[in-house]
């Protein structure tokens, strides 16, 4: 439930004007972030990401703020297992292997999912009770969400409070995902019997890693790319809310066996040109500037010669997503240090101390 009270502890985004029909100045508007509920975890925090070719798995043990990484990485599956229904039994495998080593009787498990069979989208909603706005939100639902209201699970978060022209609304964060797609997730560990605590989506708990990096900016601009062999998933975020999200075809597949410079250059000449396209959507359809910095993870995430030639094109910065600035890193923890950008998403529902949305059935 939301505590109005807590809004004195709010974080003033933007103020901006805007004008009449007539170009008369009408009252300004103001938009202030809500404050998000905070868990100081206990014990330990084990997080999956499964996808069409892999397993990402992190096991974090956490006493308050203070986290250790008892171990991170990302199984390929095999691709002559792609398709097929042995493909499944890998992955349980691979999923209880895991679970054998870290689980306790008192861990939170969660899965982060991502891809085209998941969809995110904001949307201003007047200020209404509880009950009231859930039911405004699921009429939403139908008009936002790319599959039917049927077929997927969906949960929002308010992300700030919008005041002036005499309205005062909530800025709604929407997060949905197939059934098709939770049910797949999920089968891996009915098999172990294993209670599941969450389901994240992994571009919205991507941003709650940010606060974490020394140079965060409450009201800056991050634009962060998940490189994964079929596709590239493009985040934009504005302090630590995900604002903006889509997917390009570009992935690391598109490089093939040899990983020679002109499949370097290729892929980097359509990264570039997909981060254009996106960046001047976003623009258009927040009226803001977007962030002149772009953080790699995932797949390349540690390849030189890709930041190289990225950085070739326009004034764009691309860098590695530096996860070894991160405020909870330590001496025990930076023996991972090569393995954190490409597992980023699983790092980041297994550290998370904030409420995200979850879209477990």
């Amino acid at each position: 439930m939301l505590d109005l009270r807590a809004y004195s502890q709010k974080v003033k985004l933007a103020l901006r004007s805007r004008r009449t029909p007539a170009g008369d100045e009408a009252l300004p508007v103001s938009e202030v972030v809500l404050p998000v509920q905070h868990r100081f975890g206990i014990g330990r925090h084990i997080a999956f990401c499964i996808d069409e070719s892999s397993v990402q798995m992190a096991a974090i043990s956490r006493f308050g703020l203070r986290k250790k990484i008892l171990d991170i990485g990302k199984v390929y599956i095999p691709s002559s297992l792609v398709g097929t229904s042995d493909q499944a039994n890998f992955i349980a495998e691979t999923v209880g292997e895991f679970l054998n080593r870290f689980d306790r009787r008192s861990s939170r498990i969660s899965v982060v999912v991502s891809g085209r069979e998941t969809a995110f989208r904001t949307f201003s909603m007047p200020v209404l009770k509880r009950r009231d706005l859930d039911n405004a939100v699921a009429f939403e639902v139908r008009k936002q969400v790319p599959f039917p209201p049927e077929d997927c699970i969906y949960d929002y978060r308010l992300s700030s409070k919008i005041t002036g022209d005499g309205q005062l609304r909530y800025k709604v964060g929407l997060q949905a995902a197939t059934k098709r797609l939770i049910n797949e997730v999920l089968q891996p560990f009915r098999r172990q019997n294993v209670c599941l605590k969450a389901i994240h989506h992994s571009q919205d708990v991507i941003g709650r890693l940010l606060p974490h990096l020394p140079d965060f900016d409450p009201l800056g601009y991050t634009i962060v790319v998940n490189i994964t062999r079929e596709h590239s998933e493009i985040a934009f975020y504005r302090g630590t809310g995900l604002e903006f999200f889509q997917i390009s075809p570009a992935g690391s597949l598109q490089l093939g066996s040899t990983g020679d410079i002109e499949s370097f250059s290729s892929f980097a000449r359509s990264m570039a040109a997909e981060l254009e396209t996106s960046m001047d959507y976003y623009t258009g359809q927040f009226q803001h500037e977007s962030a002149n910095r772009v953080l790699i993870c995932g797949d390349l995430a540690y390849s030189g010669d890709l930041l190289e030639l990225l950085n070739g094109y326009g004034s764009i910065r691309f860098e590695r997503f530096p996860t070894e600035n991160l405020d909870f890193m330590s001496g025990d923890n930076s023996r991972f240090a090569e393995t954190l950008p490409v597992c980023l998403a699983v790092l980041a529902s297994a550290s998370c101390d904030t409420d995200a949305a979850n879209l477990l059935p």
